[in-house]
């Protein structure tokens, strides 16, 4: 175990901070299990790679630009019922994804998947941050840069062409 997580686990956070790591991980999942996929989501939906891939430039693009308009969102109603609704989108465009019959119905259910996890990550983070104390917020919110550094690094592919 890291000095990192040894650290994070002698302070014991409060369980809130695990669901929101648990929340602000579906960002990276999607991305992560979704790229090797390409070439399989291509032939099953019968298109060119650079179709596949135009799927990814659509969710880098959503992800870049949605957490601007949904962050006064979030402070203005409150971080749950976007929460809520977030996860829900994500969860029902992940599902119909999965049955889209081609390219153009996968891509706009990619654009949903997309809406539904881009802003997950910072509202996770306001959410420890309004449930902590000041000094503790600062140092969960390290603890969760930390952990989703350690959860990049993990999942990174480490093959390297010959």
């Amino acid at each position: 175990m890291c000095a990192a997580a040894k650290g994070l686990m002698a302070r014991r956070p409060a369980p809130i901070f695990w669901v929101m790591f648990a929340v602000s991980s579906l960002l990276p999942l999607t991305t992560v299990i979704y790229i090797p996929s390409l070439h399989a989501i291509a032939g099953d939906l019968r298109c060119s790679m650079a179709l596949a891939t135009l799927t990814i430039s659509v969710h880098a693009l959503i992800n870049g630009v949605q957490p601007v308009f949904l962050g006064p969102v979030s402070d203005r109603h409150g971080r749950r019922p976007l929460l809520l609704a977030l996860l829900a989108c994500h969860a029902a465009s992940s599902l119909a994804c999965a049955f889209a019959p081609n390219i153009w119905v996968f891509l706009g259910c990619r654009v949903f998947q997309s809406v539904g996890s881009s802003s997950l990550i910072p509202i996770a983070v306001g959410v420890v941050r309004d449930t902590a104390d000041a000094a503790d917020a600062r140092g969960l919110e390290r603890d969760v840069g930390t952990l989703s550094i350690a959860r990049a690094a993990a999942s990174r592919d480490r093959r390297f062409p010959k």
